[in-house]
């Protein structure tokens, strides 16, 4: 699925464009609550060679066997998510300048969801992190009338 995607961290000295999308989700573990702050992650996987650096410094902290962190040296805040032999990188959708550009399609690690997150979606639900393959579901890429999805 390719098309031109930019975003940047949170102080915009690192800036990236994005020419290839894999897959986009929802992320409900533990490990992805701690490392955003937030209840659930959505996201968006990119392959690595689709990714072009356009300023910044990053730097990689490694997090467990899982791959590399990849943060801002300036502001130290999170980039993305390199899953290492995978050749992917995990991308939070809330950084790209475009974020409605990219629609979640499926939620991951179910059984870790909070109890009062409410999922009332259709999208596909995989208790674990281990998901379908992209082409069995919808398209990450959200078209571009779209008002509210499903």
């Amino acid at each position: 699925m390719d098309l031109v995607l930019r975003g940047g961290c949170r102080c915009d000295a690192v800036r990236f464009e994005i020419a290839q999308v894999y897959d986009a989700g929802y992320c409900h573990c533990s490990r992805c609550r701690k490392w955003t702050g937030a209840p659930l992650f959505a996201f968006v996987l990119v392959p690595r060679t689709a990714v072009t650096w356009l300023s910044g410094e990053l730097q990689s902290e490694p997090r467990e066997t899982l791959g590399w962190q990849i943060i801002c040296a300036t502001c130290r805040g999170a980039v993305c998510f390199d899953l290492g032999d995978r050749d992917l990188q995990s991308f939070g959708v809330g950084l790209l300048d475009e974020p409605a550009r990219i629609r979640p399609t499926f939620h991951q690690c179910v059984n870790s969801k909070l109890p009062w997150v409410e999922i009332d979606d259709r999208l596909p639900r995989f208790d674990e992190n281990t998901v379908s393959h992209p082409g069995e579901r919808l398209s990450p890429i959200a078209p571009e009338n779209a008002q509210e999805l499903d």
